[in-house]
């Protein structure tokens, strides 16, 4: 019951963003815009809340480095490569799944 109701909140949650996303392509057609226009639309927002995202991560993952740095006494020291390897994957994400 309880694990029904929450798939049933997310189908109802993401049905309601797909018929958002389909009356705006409609809206942007409407007035003119291209198919290319709009998947360009579509593909700049999953970057940016792609990148949103795996900032906020990188921020999280680097203030629990350092409390385990401060109560635990374990050094930690960050990784550009990682932080790097981090942005990227989220983008890619993004723009896989979204585009």
């Amino acid at each position: 019951m309880y694990s029904n109701h929450h798939s049933r909140a997310a189908h109802d949650k993401l049905s309601k963003a797909l018929k958002n996303k389909v009356e705006l392509i409609g809206l942007r057609m409407a007035v003119g815009a291209r198919t290319s226009d709009i998947l360009r639309q579509f593909l700049v927002e999953a970057v940016v809340l792609c990148f949103g995202g795996g900032e906020l991560g990188i921020l999280l993952g680097r203030g629990i480095s350092v409390a385990i740095t401060a109560f635990l006494t374990w050094p930690t020291r960050p990784s550009v490569a990682a932080v790097i390897a981090a942005v990227v994957v989220s983008v890619t994400v993004g723009i896989t799944f979204r585009y």
